[in-house]
């Protein structure tokens, strides 16, 4: 199926309180470097930021 329709989308799920979108920016460029190693090189469908524990799953 994936040859005929191509690969699912990658999502970034953003498990976080309503925030600015200067906010978000910055929530996203800090943890930069996990997002890539998730969905690049692990292969990740979905990367959940939690603002919990401020943490990426």
């Amino acid at each position: 199926m994936t040859l005929i329709e191509g690969h699912p989308p990658q999502v970034v799920w953003l498990k976080i309180p309503n925030r600015s979108r200067a906010a978000v920016l910055n929530i996203l460029l800090e943890h930069r470097m996990e997002i890539e190693l998730a969905l690049l090189q692990e292969n990740r469908a979905c990367v959940e930021l939690s603002a919990r524990n401020n943490s990426v799953r």
